[in-house]
């Protein structure tokens, strides 16, 4: 896989649960690698999106400055989205590792998957209302897979705040497919929106990319700057206009 490639993974209910579970225990043992977890919460409170930027690990054991590359997960959905400029690190060190703890509990998997898909079918044919039908499927669902042989561990947020990190600041939709990374905001764009060409983008796979908004920004706390110090150099100008 080259390098700047998105990677989009659907998974079974019972796949994806325990995968998301794997892969926060596989970056928290990697020696290469550092995973900083973020969570978009429902005003219910429930965790409806995970979004894991993973940089390299530097020999302090700290992070380094840019993420290699992030993963998306989108609970709802049981799907996972590689993005950013190294997904093919993510492939070659993380999604065999991945795909070897996935195997190891197939049988596993796909009894509880059997499990949710008869509690599911037994509670919307017995329920005549649909919004009580509702509300028993996501709590009967919760309570039977407490009792089945996987345990699912809530993730601890490094930070707590909403995560912005898959949405595009442009057109404000999910940018899962061709996006780039500004440096400065770590919010990630369309290439298009950007108006960025597929060469242009390749070429800043070693470079650093400054969104249109940043750089605004930037050039707004420059023209600040030189304001003040200006005032600051002819104080007797403020003085006299007054």
């Amino acid at each position: 896989m080259k390098s700047g490639n998105n990677l989009v993974l659907e998974l079974s209910t019972a796949a994806y649960e325990y995968a998301r579970q794997c892969l926060v225990t596989i970056l928290d043992r990697s020696t290469q690698y550092v995973g900083m977890i973020r969570h978009s919460v429902e005003t219910s409170g429930a965790k409806v999106d995970t979004c894991i930027k993973v940089y390299n690990r530097k020999s302090d054991s700290s992070q380094g400055k840019n993420p290699k590359f992030v993963v998306n997960l989108y609970h709802t959905s049981s799907t996972m989205v590689v993005n950013g400029s190294r997904v093919d690190l993510y492939v070659s060190d993380i999604h065999k590792l991945l795909c070897n703890e996935l195997s190891k509990k197939g049988h596993m998997l796909t009894s509880i998957n059997d499990n949710i898909t008869s509690t599911i079918s037994k509670l919307t044919s017995s329920a005549p209302n649909p919004n009580h039908n509702l509300a028993a499927v996501n709590t009967n669902c919760h309570n039977n897979l407490d009792d089945l042989a996987i345990s699912f561990r809530t993730d601890e947020s490094k930070e707590s705040d909403e995560d912005t990190a898959y949405i595009c600041t442009i057109c404000n939709k999910i940018s899962l497919l061709d996006t780039i990374e500004c440096s400065e905001c770590s919010l990630w764009i369309h290439n298009e929106c950007a108006g960025l060409s597929q060469s242009a983008v390749n070429a800043l796979n070693s470079l650093d990319f400054i969104c249109a908004l940043c750089t605004d920004n930037m050039l707004y706390k420059a023209d600040t700057v030189g304001c003040n110090n200006s005032q600051n150099l002819h104080p007797e100008r403020s003085s006299f206009s007054k």
